[in-house]
């Protein structure tokens, strides 16, 4: 079913969280999840999705409504440079009228409906950006009541012609952490942003080591291109554990939902940011939504995305969580009244949560492998089933009829 443009929202909507049908016959196999709230680690900071392709308004505000009140998407990320004669609008590129027309039809709608909760990240494409472009860019998002959370240097230094090494993107964060301190602006610098985790991890090591950059670079951030160890995650969070500073996962076209598992617990991430919105053509290929002619839809694999995204909300701190079947992958968050555990069954199981504080527990799954299938599928829906009430040291027992994502969400 197409979802018209006039419907997205209702559509969406209905079509995302249908209710639980059941009685479902429970699997064979059991999985006991043990959560320990006293065991913690990062907290999160946001969901969040880049503005890529500029839309028919009626196509990006029903994506930015769907995209805030259903995935939970919290964050938005535009590119910016504000190059000396690039102010023609004729010009192609990241000029200042093309950014801010993004910044216009995106982020101020989209903060908006975020409200508190509110994330916005700004790439510096191509070259690294010279102080008076930063401190230009800055002061016309300020204009508009917004200050960005983190600036990335340059996006994917290692693939630049030629590269940008280590060092000299070091010099360039200096340079940028001036601009911004001249701007007035509490934005801190994202890096290294490179293509793959092992390049990232190689260069986020001499970023943390630089003094020069103490107190300005606020977020060490990375792409998941190529191959991806569980060593290569694992450098990068212990060095966001050891030093402080937060690491950020801040692009990969149509990650699988295993990756996500992978950089949550690896590499210590607090902001996801897979792709873009939506798009048509090539900026399609990897977005949350998608087209079919004038009809937009949930795309590819993002209804696992969901799972998460409702469930693990900013500020909330992730707990220690095991599983007794090796293959069931699972991450816990929880504090201040907020609980969520959101578990990967390889094959089917009956769910049984110990550790959860007492409560009233929304449960909903995906079912299906949560691999990348490409932009022109669309992503399959959630099923709700009854919620669960929980009373302190009662475990939680749910169902989950095959290979999927199933999320139990504290409500109450």
């Amino acid at each position: 079913m197409h979802l018209h443009v006039p419907l997205l929202i209702s559509a969406a909507l209905a079509a995302s969280c249908q209710d639980y049908t059941g009685p479902t016959a429970p699997p064979v196999t059991s999985v006991t999840i043990q959560v320990d709230s006293t065991r913690t680690f990062q907290t999160w900071r946001a969901w969040s999705a880049r503005a890529l392709t500029d839309l028919p308004s009626p196509v990006r505000n029903g994506i930015i409504a769907d995209a805030v009140q259903d995935l939970g998407v919290t964050g938005i990320g535009v590119e910016a440079r504000f190059k000396a004669g690039r102010e023609n609008p004729g010009l192609v590129g990241w000029d200042s009228v093309s950014t801010m027309t993004f910044v216009n039809n995106w982020v101020l709608p989209f903060k908006q409906r975020v409200g508190g909760d509110f994330h916005f990240r700004v790439r510096a494409e191509g070259e690294p950006a010279d102080q008076q472009e930063i401190v230009r860019v800055l002061n016309a998002l300020k204009a508009k009541g917004l200050v960005p959370d983190e600036w990335v240097v340059v996006n994917e230094p290692n693939l630049r012609h030629p590269a940008v090494s280590a060092s000299a993107l070091a010099d360039s964060g200096v340079s940028n952490c001036l601009a911004i301190q001249q701007a007035g602006a509490a934005t801190r610098l994202s890096a290294p942003a490179n293509s793959t985790v092992r390049s990232s991890a190689a260069y986020a090591m001499v970023l943390t080591n630089d003094a020069r950059l103490h107190g300005c670079l606020g977020d060490l951030s990375f792409h998941m291109y190529g191959e991806v160890t569980t060593d290569g995650l694992s450098q990068i969070g212990n060095l966001s554990r050891q030093t402080g500073i937060p690491s950020s996962m801040e692009e990969h076209h149509g990650a699988a939902i295993t990756e996500l598992f992978d950089a949550i617990e690896f590499a210590n991430v607090s902001l996801w940011q897979r792709d873009g919105f939506g798009g048509t053509g090539c900026a399609g290929c990897y977005s949350l939504y998608s087209a079919s002619g004038n009809n937009w839809f949930l795309a590819g694999n993002t209804g696992f995305y969901r799972q998460f995204y409702r469930a693990i909300r900013p500020g909330m701190v992730r707990w220690q969580a095991t599983s007794s079947v090796p293959d069931d992958r699972v991450v816990a968050f929880g504090g201040e009244g907020k609980a969520a555990v959101v578990v990967r069954s390889a094959a089917g199981d009956t769910v049984v949560v110990q550790g959860l504080p007492a409560g009233s527990y929304e449960i909903f799954y995906t079912l299906g492998r949560g691999d990348w299938t490409g932009a022109g599928n669309r992503s399959p829906s959630s099923v709700t089933l009854p919620s669960a009430n929980v009373t302190a040291g009662e475990d939680l027992k749910t169902v989950i009829p095959d290979t999927g994502v199933i999320t139990v969400r504290r409500i109450g």
